[in-house]
């Protein structure tokens, strides 16, 4: 997932600092980055809100990674 690794780039995030963040391990987030493994919906989507994503990117990762479009903001999970 090259947009993952290239969306934390841009916001100057470690993997250990995303970690932290998503409360995702940081082998995880390694393993997602490199392909070994795919991310769940939801780890995905916990990925996302950590990183702040605008809804573009949302639906970018989200459609590359083979899941559907999220609709819903980080708030709108909180309710």
């Amino acid at each position: 997932m090259d947009q993952l690794r290239t969306l934390r780039r841009q916001v100057h995030l470690s993997r250990e600092e995303l970690s932290a963040r998503a409360g995702i391990s940081s082998a995880s987030i390694k393993a997602y980055e490199t392909g070994v493994r795919h991310p769940s919906r939801e780890a995905l989507i916990g990925l996302l809100d950590a990183l702040d994503a605008d809804a573009f990117a949302r639906q970018q990762v989200l459609s590359g990674a083979g899941y559907a479009p999220d609709f819903a903001s980080p708030a709108d999970r909180l309710e």
